[in-house]
């Protein structure tokens, strides 16, 4: 997104001195001197009166905004440039009672701001340098969070409660540093705000191997209930919740499982092995096995036969094989 245009309106601050100072750096703004800019308001705010004055400040968060987009800049200054911009901007607010500057700008300094640093999260995403651009997008949620507080209105522009689209790239980038538990927790926004449809399915799906790799039955069961509402058809979370339900010893809850799956997938190699599995076992590992085998023995001969013709290598053939040793 390109850079949002804010006028720059010069007023009076009562001091000769004071004013020239503020006109000058205006001046090197509007001939995109920015260095030049930059460095005459570091200076200015070294003077202690000038680092408490709402009009240095606001001028302190334009440069430093305008300078965050020279593009020879690392990724880093940048943020950092923006970030000292937004901490400006506050400054200025909270310096200026009658909140003057941005009451003229209509806030938009803040929505450039947010732009900005999510477009520089992006920036990192590409680069491949996952674990920065997670760290940049939750700063850009820093802001959006800001603007949402403060109730700030822009034309054109929606601002939801829940960034989402930002949220999902944050635990996209988390999950590609390997930064599972980062990841996991911006998931859970998603999951938690009831988010749904195909872009933000993975979400739900590292949420349930999250919690079942961790062990929280609770976590998992509350995310498999609600997983499985959104997504009824998704493999993978079926599947998770058809192993628990292995564990419980629940067969008939178990087996209806695999049933319901092979319904909306018969032909899915997955569901057929792993249904034949469970059949094998409580046919001939377990002790406790059924009083009348032989439904269940037809079942698991079906199951193998569906099964061996759509196997990559020959295991389903091998289970085939034992189980007519057996039976």
């Amino acid at each position: 997104m390109k850079k949002i245009i804010i006028c720059l309106l010069f007023t009076g601050l009562g001091a000769l001195v004071q004013a020239q100072s503020i006109e000058s750096i205006h001046k090197m703004m509007d001939k995109g001197d920015l260095k030049g800019a930059k460095a005459a308001i570091d200076k200015a705010m070294l003077n202690e009166k000038n680092a408490i004055n709402p009009e240095y400040l606001y001028y302190k968060g334009r440069v430093y905004n305008d300078v965050s987009y020279d593009t020879t800049l690392s990724l880093e200054e940048r943020v950092k440039l923006k970030f000292e911009a937004f901490d400006a901007f506050q400054k200025n607010q909270a310096a200026d009672k009658k909140d003057m500057r941005m009451k003229l700008e209509e806030y938009k300094s803040y929505l450039d701001l947010y732009y900005g640093v999510n477009n520089i999260g992006g920036d990192y995403f590409r680069a491949k340098n996952y674990d920065m651009s997670a760290n940049t997008f939750i700063k850009s949620l820093e802001i959006h969070k800001f603007i949402v507080d403060r109730g700030y209105k822009y034309p054109g522009v929606s601002f939801s409660t829940l960034d989402t689209a930002t949220v999902l790239n944050t635990g996209i980038a988390a999950t590609l540093a390997k930064n599972e538990k980062l990841a996991n927790e911006y998931y859970q926004k998603i999951a938690d705000a009831n988010v749904s449809g195909k872009d933000f399915e993975p979400a739900y799906e590292s949420l349930v191997y999250y919690y079942d790799k961790i062990d929280d039955e609770a976590a998992l069961n509350a995310m498999l209930e609600k997983a499985k509402r959104f997504y009824p058809d998704n493999l993978f979370i079926r599947d998770t919740e058809l192993r628990r339900i292995s564990k419980s010893g629940d067969r008939d809850k178990l087996f209806k499982g695999y049933d319901e799956l092979l319904k909306s997938d018969p032909n899915n190699f997955a569901t057929l092995y792993n249904y034949s599995i469970e059949l094998y076992n409580m046919l001939y590992v377990g002790e406790n096995k059924p009083t009348d085998p032989e439904p269940y023995i037809n079942k698991l001969t079906s199951l193998l036969k569906q099964a061996i013709p759509l196997d990559t290598s020959i295991n389903a053939t091998s289970l085939m094989a034992n189980h007519l040793f057996y039976a």
